[in-house]
């Protein structure tokens, strides 16, 4: 495998941190990273984003699953802007429960395939009423069996609430990103995910998808990547500058 070399004013220019000394190789495929590539991956994103948690606004557990749901197929952006009114008129799991249909549609009407989304949320809202009593799941076969509850939400979900990593959350963000740096080749969210927990050691299966999401809205942009100002420049095999 190729030895990365880059002068240190180059480095410096780029803002990124690397001992003189150092020697990390860039993966030519998915599966041949070695521990050393991660780890130094992890650590630079971990210095540029220090809290990188999910963008979804939630006061409780239940809030965060909703959102999640209603995220699918829309932004955080759109979804955070609906929630304060979709709750004033909808605080409680009950309140969503016994909602009539076409009211819970019309409250989502702003976002993405609302009418799939309030057959989602009610019909969750209902099983967990009376399967759970008004509590959640905290495991992912269970969270998955509810409706509109992904692999990927309801892994966002177990992290976010309970710090539970049972599998990597891959949105759009985390799947380029993982693409770009040579970590899988999947075209795939599922092949994407089950490439990345062969690789990544199971501490960073937290927190590494939040900085790649974070990464990817920032500089690791889907059409024109900021490269020249990328903390990973000297270690990505897709850096153009």
């Amino acid at each position: 495998m190729e030895t990365v070399e880059k002068t240190m004013s180059v480095l410096m220019s780029n803002h990124v941190r690397v001992d003189s000394d150092s020697r990390v190789t860039k993966p030519k495929r998915p599966m041949d990273v070695p521990p050393a590539f991660i780890e130094a991956v992890f650590t630079r994103l971990q210095d540029q984003y220090k809290e990188p948690g999910t963008e979804l606004n939630y006061e409780t557990p239940f809030q965060l699953l909703i959102a999640a749901i209603l995220s699918t197929q829309s932004t955080e952006r759109e979804v955070n802007a609906l929630m304060p009114s979709f709750l004033a008129k909808y605080p409680s799991m009950e309140a969503i429960a016994n909602a009539p249909r076409g009211q819970l549609e019309y409250a989502l009407k702003m976002i993405g395939f609302y009418r799939q989304k309030a057959k989602y949320i009610q019909e969750t809202s209902r099983i967990l009423i009376e399967k759970y009593h008004g509590g959640l799941p905290d495991n992912l076969t269970e969270l998955t069996q509810l409706p509109g509850v992904a692999r990927k939400i309801a892994s966002l979900y177990l992290a976010e609430i309970h710090g539970i990593a049972e599998g990597i959350v891959v949105d759009t963000q985390v799947h380029r990103v993982a693409n770009r740096l040579g970590l899988s080749a999947g075209k795939s969210a599922t092949k994407v995910e089950q490439d990345l927990m062969k690789i990544v050691p199971e501490r960073m299966w937290i927190e590494l998808p939040q900085q790649f999401i974070a990464h990817g809205r920032k500089v690791c942009h889907i059409q024109r990547p900021a490269c020249r100002h990328c903390p990973l420049n000297d270690l990505c095999p897709s850096a153009t500058s």
